[in-house]
């Protein structure tokens, strides 16, 4: 594994974690590798944390997170000598911020200005569900334009 933080020179990331987090503490991650019993999560460089599957939340069906997927687990163990993390999402909302919503078919996290989900290509455009033409940008339409059915 890379450690960027070494290459620059910065000084040892785990001398000092003790000092910014606390066991149960509410941090903000980065999914960096999916394996069969949980997941790996930076929570800052160099500090990575064992997310177990056990500590995924009860409702995940199929795969529950993903590599790149931002995530705010709360710490369970921190062992600053042994450098040991541990991780769990279990009664964690998983809200980051009104900027990204979820793809109404996969759920995972996408920017809300985009026209097609990048991970399931799912068409994220509001359309006419009788014709499905595009709706217009317009606040208040309740008809579309094409076929003159009423929208919700």
């Amino acid at each position: 594994m890379s450690e960027l933080w070494r290459q620059q020179g910065d000084p040892d990331p785990w001398k000092t974690v003790t000092q910014r987090y606390k066991v149960g503490q509410i941090v903000d991650g980065v999914v960096t590798k999916v394996v069969s019993f949980g997941a790996f999560v930076r929570i800052e460089g160099g500090v990575e944390g064992l997310l177990h599957s056990s500590q995924l939340p009860e409702k995940a069906s199929g795969e529950a997170v993903y590599e790149g997927q931002r995530v705010r687990p709360r710490i369970l163990y921190l062992d600053k000598e042994r450098r040991r993390l541990s991780l769990s999402l279990r009664g964690v909302s998983q809200v980051v911020g009104t900027s990204e919503t979820l793809c109404p078919a996969c759920g995972r996290t996408i920017s809300p200005d985009w026209k097609h989900c990048t991970y399931c290509g799912t068409t994220l455009a509001k359309v006419c569900p009788n014709c499905g033409a595009p709706r217009p940008d317009i606040e208040g339409v309740r008809f579309c334009f094409e076929c003159g059915s009423q929208l919700e």
